[in-house]
């Protein structure tokens, strides 16, 4: 069990006098750390190295087609506009007939 020595000695100056007085305990401590600093390395290495590459960087293509997106005002104006060019084709159909019957 550790003890704090008589004189003013702190931190890392404190250090040697403490494995003077439990020498055998305090290189048993020691060799404990180191083995599970190492063990610790190992853990993060292995799993830093068997992590998936990142993205390259660069451009990245658009999604699909029928990738659905949030509707807007433009999609029933769209939806008009469709709607009046098949009735205007359709009036065009109608007078082309008409013309080749003159």
């Amino acid at each position: 069990m550790w003890r704090p020595s008589r004189s003013t000695k702190s931190g890392a100056a404190a250090i040697p006098s403490y494995i003077a007085f439990n020498g055998d305990l305090a290189l048993r401590a020691c060799g404990l750390g180191i083995l599970g600093g190492v063990a610790a390395g190992a853990i993060v290495g292995s799993a830093i190295a068997n992590s998936p590459p990142p993205p390259p960087p660069g451009y990245y293509p658009p999604p699909p087609a029928g990738y659905p997106r949030e509707r807007d005002d433009r999609d029933d104006e769209i939806a008009r506009l469709k709607s009046k060019v098949g009735e205007i084709t359709m009036d065009n159909e109608l007078l082309q007939t008409r013309l080749e019957t003159l």
